[in-house]
């Protein structure tokens, strides 16, 4: 029996000294492996659409002169311009646009053809409150815009205004025209 309490305590201490030896050592590799990341930089997902074209419509001579000088002849809607997947961006909108006449204010002056040195159409662009935007500059209305869900329409409608002190006759007609360029970018 003293015999079998030694062999098995032998067996006991090879197999505990086998556990030890499979213990790691400070330092000691225990193995290697590696992760790849990939990424990608480029445009933003943010777009944005504008008015494309609007057609007023036809503004009759006897309308033109019943409306006082620098008021609104005809005001329409556009679909406005409008951020799509822009969440937590902040943009502003610029507003540029030239006429032979020139301008007054945030009002675009186009001549009138057959009466070019006489009588104006005034056209501006305004907010849903008939606030008009600047032309040709920055407008405080349009900078620092916050976008906070995954769309945001900008309002743009267009005023046709009577911009001349002068009749327009009736013998006169023909098309009138101009052209804006919006440009967004990010603040």
């Amino acid at each position: 029996m003293k015999m079998k309490k030694a062999i098995i305590a032998g067996l006991l201490t090879m197999a505990t000294s086998g556990i030890a030896f499979a213990a790691g050592t400070p330092g000691q590799q225990i193995g290697t492996g590696s992760m790849t990341v990939t990424g990608s930089v480029g445009a933003s997902t943010c777009t944005v659409s504008f008015p494309s074209s609007l057609n007023l419509p036809a503004i009759e001579a006897s309308t033109y002169n019943s409306t006082p000088n620098q008021s609104a002849i005809v005001r329409q809607p556009t679909e406005g311009v409008t951020f799509t997947d822009c969440p937590g961006e902040t943009v502003k909108v610029r507003i540029d646009a030239n006429s032979s006449r020139g301008q007054s204010g945030s009002v675009l002056r186009v001549a009138i053809p057959g009466d070019e040195n006489n009588t104006f159409v005034g056209l501006q662009l305004v907010d849903g409150n008939n606030a008009g935007y600047a032309i040709n500059a920055d407008d405080p209305k349009l900078s620092n815009i916050s976008i906070q869900g995954n769309s945001h329409n900008i309002p743009v409608e267009v005023k046709a205004m009577r911009w001349s002190s002068a009749s327009l006759p009736s013998s006169v007609a023909g098309q009138f025209d101009a052209v804006y360029t919006f440009t967004a970018t990010y603040q």
